[in-house]
């Protein structure tokens, strides 16, 4: 094996030569880069559609336990927003390219050849690169593609002695910013001014506001900030990670273990998040055609946090009053706000608490059978994965304690506090949810060169089914917070539910891939999906997509470039993609049966007998459409990929274009709601979407000094074509021609003191 630093990798076999006379070929960084692009993998060389890629350095050097968030900037076309913050949450919103639905904007999240919920849970250390198909290049997976696909690659091991990796950080976390609140000068005074502006008296003397500025009598005059009382500075993390890789020409393994421990940033310690993590990737080679693989996966997340609601304890973060007690001098909890309302309290288990078991265990099994015997390059793989999920919740809502403090005799009164929403109620809730999915996949494959010629190519069967069940259970008036299991509550409210579900899809696709010299590429893909979402008749759509690449620098006119262009690719695809995530059975009619869910109750109930009995009945949820079918989108996408300088710089450009259709939505605005008619949902919603990628890297050597400089840029603008309105509605009204989800507001120029100036001002729209 031959190498060097700026060199591609040369392996010749010796044999019985004495003297090998080799010559070293430049590597033209990102051409030879092995890069999935579903179901099969390329060398980005051949590459004819818009794939950004990332490998597991990066994601690693991030530092960032959630591989979610490590992905923020990294991928032009790739929007990360990140809603969450309590450890081990995942609320994140992923879109690429934007949106460009009315529905659901995910992306479809591949993990090994499978699709899956999620990516975020992962270690980054288990991970082998990750992929991002972004136009026709994502078609190949048909019914759920239309919003573009992540791919997920975990480490296999190779050949060679046995490598052991240990990794370990901890880390600190604090808030980037934090809401600068009044303090209680600031508070009285400022109502002071609204109330003398209104012509009324002073709530506060000047003696009382002098009191409160100077901090003299904290019981009386207290100066609270419920930040610096309920949240820490830091919050710290650790996570560890050992993985053991290696091999024979007969056996390769990788095998990891990873945990991770978060807490989060409230001074109670009571919220936090625990992560342990197992996996087993074994290939063996069985005989010199036939190789399989064994993987094994676990991992268990155990979450805990205080049972308050989290909009109720922000709320009352910024909302309580600086002139309320939040802690007495002698450490005793104040009022805090409406009910007792005190976010000291509420960001502890004293208001409860809510904590999830999460164990999530799979296996798959693969097998690479090459069938030269038959033709060369003729190859058959296929594989499984069986999928078995457990989640457990406990829920327990209850009323704290705080203290009233007695001016007259100097006495601290307890007081129960609660949620005003929900009242002084004791209450604990038991849930389990249990899922169990099942994949298997068939392919025949076939790559093969004729001289100049090039092909590649594939057939695939696909057939994905799953169930899963979910039960839950609820007392209240429980007895004591130091056992709290339902067999302690009271018989009155007591409750108990349960139900569960069934899915299948089945789908059949192929691809075929053509280049002449390295020069001129094509490649087509052909999707036939079948979704259980729809009726029988429409289950099956169509998915065909096209894309073609000319590699402009391997042509002879372009010889006298060679000094300072070391690739040049042109690039150009069309693809039809399908999306049927919707609703399920909504071309049946629904029924719903009656009873109470927590604090909800579904009416559908009748009373009979003396004396009378409530007895549950069905009703009818929904107005059926039988014509329901597939959201479709066409989409178009140009573009080039550049290197420079042997490398030095690459340039990466891509302008896109979508028209998305048959978007479900629901008639509301053209139907006066006085008809009382409930129209089902409707394949009639149109979005157009468009824009730019663009990225450029610079990569150098100097000496033993390797760096890398980045920077991507992605724009794009949707515009809602259709979607449901009164015909008479005003221009500045309307949703139509505008981006989805913009809102109308008033134009305004600066505050209105008065009425009488709001009177003489005239009030503009503006969409």
């Amino acid at each position: 094996v031959f190498t060097f630093i700026g060199m591609l990798t040369q392996e010749i076999k010796v044999g019985d030569q004495t003297e090998i006379n080799i010559t070293m070929a430049l590597d033209i960084i990102g051409l030879e880069e092995v890069v999935m692009i579903g179901y099969t993998i390329r060398k980005r060389g051949e590459i004819t559609g818009s794939v950004s890629s990332v490998n597991a350095d990066k994601i690693v050097r991030t530092g960032i336990s959630d591989i979610t968030k490590s992905l923020e900037g990294k991928i032009p076309g790739l929007v990360v927003v990140d809603r969450g913050g309590y450890p081990g949450e995942r609320d994140f919103t992923l879109l690429i390219r934007g949106k460009s639905t009315l529905g659901n904007n995910a992306p479809l999240i591949v993990i090994d050849g499978v699709p899956s919920e999620s990516f975020s849970q992962l270690s980054s250390h288990d991970i082998e690169s990750i992929s991002i198909l972004k136009d026709a290049s994502a078609a190949i997976y048909g019914s759920r593609a239309a919003n573009g696909v992540i791919l997920v690659t975990t480490k296999r091991g190779k050949e060679g002695e046995a490598s052991i990796s240990f990794n370990a950080y901890y880390k600190l976390s604090t808030f980037s910013r934090r809401p600068k609140m009044m303090n209680s000068y600031q508070y009285t005074t400022y109502w002071n001014e609204v109330e003398e502006r209104y012509g009324g008296e002073p709530i506060w003397s000047e003696e009382e506001i002098q009191k409160y500025k100077d901090g003299t009598d904290p019981i009386n005059y207290p100066n609270t900030n419920y930040y610096d009382l309920t949240m820490k500075d830091w919050s710290p993390e650790q996570h560890y990670a050992l993985s053991a890789s290696g091999g024979t020409e007969f056996i390769k393994y990788n095998i990891s273990g990873d945990f991770l421990n978060q807490l989060g940033l409230f001074k109670s310690n009571d919220l936090s998040y625990d992560r342990y993590q197992l996996r087993s990737n074994l290939d063996i080679q069985v005989f010199k055609e036939l190789k399989v693989g064994f993987d094994l996966y676990g991992r268990n997340e155990i979450q805990e946090q205080p049972g308050i609601r989290k909009y109720r304890l922000y709320y009352s973060l910024t909302m309580n009053p600086p002139t309320e007690v939040g802690v007495y001098p002698n450490g005793l909890p104040g009022f805090g706000g409406e009910s007792g309302m005190n976010p000291v309290i509420m960001a502890s288990n004293e208001s409860g608490l809510n904590n999830t078991n999460d164990k999530i265990f799979y296996s798959r099994f693969s097998f690479n059978l090459d069938m030269d015997w038959v033709t060369r390059g003729l190859e058959l793989k296929g594989y499984s994965r069986f999928n078995f999920n457990i989640n457990d919740n406990k829920n327990v809502k209850k009323p704290w304690i705080y203290y009233e403090y007695n001016k007259q005799t100097e006495e601290y009164i307890p007081r129960t506090g609660c949620d005003f929403n929900i009242g002084e109620i004791f209450d604990l809730q038991e849930t389990s949810n249990s899922s169990r999915d099942r994949f298997y996949n068939i392919q025949l494959n076939y790559d093969r060169s004729f001289g100049d010629h090039n092909f590649r190519g594939f057939v695939a069967y696909e057939q994905m089914e799953g169930d899963s069940k979910i039960f839950y259970a609820y007392k209240k008036d429980l007895l004591s917070d130091q056992l709290l299991e339902l067999f302690t509550g009271g018989e009155s409210g007591q409750r108990n539910s349960g139900s569960s579900t069934q899915w299948g899809r089945m789908n059949y696709f192929g691809s075929i891939y053509y280049d002449y010299m390295k020069k001129y590429m094509i490649d087509f893909t052909l999707r036939h999906d079948g979704s259980e979402n729809f009726p029988k008749g429409k289950r099956f759509g169509t998915f065909p997509a096209v894309s073609v690449g000319w590699a402009v620098s391997n042509e002879p006119f372009m010889k006298g470039t060679t000094r300072w262009l070391s690739s040049l690719k042109l690039r150009a695809s069309w693809a039809k993609m399908g999306n049927d995530r919707i609703g399920a059975f909504q071309y049946l009619t629904r029924y719903q049966y009656g009873g109470k869910i927590r604090n909800n109750w579904f009416g559908n109930w009748y009373f009979f007998g003396d004396p009378a009995t409530r007895v549950n009945g069905f009703i009818n949820t929904n107005t059926p459409n039988p014509d329901v079918t597939w959201e479709h989108s066409i989409t178009k996408n140009i573009g080039f990929d550049a290197n420079l300088w042997d490398g030095m710089l690459s340039v990466n450009f891509n302008y896109f274009y979508e028209k998305r259709r048959d978007i479900l939505i629901q008639r509301t605005e053209s139907i006066p709601s006085y008809t009382a008619l409930e129209l089902p949902l409707e394949n009639l919603g149109k979005v157009d979407n468009s824009g730019f990628d663009f990225e450029l890297n610079h990569n150098n050597t100097t000496g033993n000094i390797s760096y890398n400089l980045g920077f991507n840029l992605h724009y794009n603008q949707n515009k809602v074509v259709y979607m449901d309105e009164p015909r008479d509605v005003p221009e500045y009204r309307k949703k139509e021609g505008y981006p989805i989800d913009s809102y109308v507001v008033y134009k305004t120029d600066g505050i209105f003191n008065t009425l009488e100036e709001i009177e003489n001002t005239e009030v503009k729209f503006d969409g």
